[in-house]
C-alpha cells in the first residue's frame, strides 16, 4: 500500500470557503459534519438518506499545479500521516458510496471488503465503480480556488446515532493515474453523523422518605421498588458529534432542542 505524505504549504483542502481550515492536529484533519436525517422515534438500523457536503481546494503556492484531482482514501491509509484523526476502516459501513462531483462530471467509489486469500490478508479499498477520477484544474493558478460536492450515502442496516468519517484527499496528479506516492497533499475529513443528540433515560430508587437512595442513577434498574418507594425518571441528552477545535472546520449544533414526552402513548415505560 502506498502510504500518504504530509503537506500543510502546496495545496490546501478543506470545509466549504475555508482551504485553510486547521483540525485538532493540523492541516489535514480539518473536518466537515453533517447528519443524515432520521425518523422520530428511531431505535434500530435504518436506510439513511444521502447526505452532501462542499469542499474547496485552494493552490497558496507560486506555482501552478497540475492535474488537481480528489478521491476518498480508507482511514488506515489517511492515518498515516495523522495517526488516530480519521477512525478504523471498519467505522465507514461497506457498500456505501461517495460520489465527487464538479463541473458536471461526477465519479462514484463504493466502499469494499476483500476477504484474505491465502497469504494476502484482508483490506478495505474505495473502488471506482462510475465515471473517472474527479480533475478540478488541469493548471490551478497561485490563489485559485475550486469548489467540489461529494455525497456520502451510507446503505441500509446502519445504526442511529453512528459516526462515519471519510478522509478525502486533494493532490496534483503528477504521476501513473490515482494517487502513487505523490506528495503534494491535503486531506479534509467529511464526517456524516446518522443522528448526533443522544437521549439517555435514567431511573433511581428512593425510599419512602424520598431522600435515602436504594439505587442511585441508572438506566437499567436491578433493584425492585419495594412499597412506599419512590421510582424517580430523569433524561439527560448530549451532542455527540467532534467538538469544536483548530480553525474554521464545520461542526454541528442543535438548535430549537426540544425533548416531548407523553406517558400516555406507547411504548410507555
Amino acid at each position: 500500500m502506498v502510504t500518504l505524505s504530509a503537506s500543510t504549504t502546496g495545496i490546501l483542502n478543506g470545509p466549504q470557503n475555508q482551504p485553510a481550515a486547521q483540525g485538532p492536529t493540523d492541516f489535514n484533519d480539518d473536518f466537515t459534519n453533517l447528519s443524515t436525517p432520521v425518523p422520530a422515534g428511531q431505535t434500530g438500523p435504518f436506510d439513511p438518506a444521502a447526505v452532501t457536503f462542499t469542499n474547496t481546494v485552494s493552490n497558496p503556492g507560486t506555482a501552478f499545479l497540475a492535474n488537481v484531482v480528489v478521491v476518498p482514501v480508507i482511514p488506515s491509509r489517511a492515518n498515516t500521516i495523522d495517526p488516530g484523526s480519521y477512525g478504523a476502516d471498519t467505522d465507514i459501513p461497506v457498500d456505501t458510496t461517495v460520489t465527487i462531483s464538479y463541473g458536471g462530471a461526477s465519479a462514484v467509489y463504493t466502499y469494499t471488503f476483500t476477504p484474505a486469500v491465502g497469504a494476502v490478508p484482508a483490506f478495505y479499498s474505495w473502488v471506482l465503480t462510475s465515471g473517472a477520477p474527479i480533475v478540478l484544474d488541469t493548471q490551478l493558478l497561485p490563489g485559485e480556488t475550486q469548489q467540489y460536492t461529494v455525497t456520502v450515502n451510507l446503505p441500509a442496516g446502519t445504526s442511529v446515532l453512528d459516526e462515519v468519517s471519510v478522509p478525502i484527499v486533494a493532490f496534483p496528479d503528477t504521476g501513473a493515474p490515482g494517487y502513487t506516492g505523490e506528495t503534494t497533499t491535503n486531506i479534509t475529513i467529511n464526517r456524516l453523523y446518522t443522528g448526533f443528540m443522544e437521549l439517555i433515560k435514567e431511573a433511581r430508587i428512593l425510599r419512602a422518605d424520598g431522600v435515602t437512595e436504594v439505587q442511585t442513577w441508572t438506566q437499567n434498574i436491578t433493584s425492585e421498588a419495594q412499597p412506599g418507594e419512590f421510582i424517580e425518571y430523569r433524561i439527560r441528552y448530549r451532542n455527540i458529534s467532534t467538538a469544536v477545535s483548530g480553525s474554521n472546520s464545520v461542526t454541528l449544533s442543535a438548535a430549537n432542542f426540544k425533548v416531548l414526552e407523553n406517558g400516555v402513548d406507547l411504548p410507555n415505560n
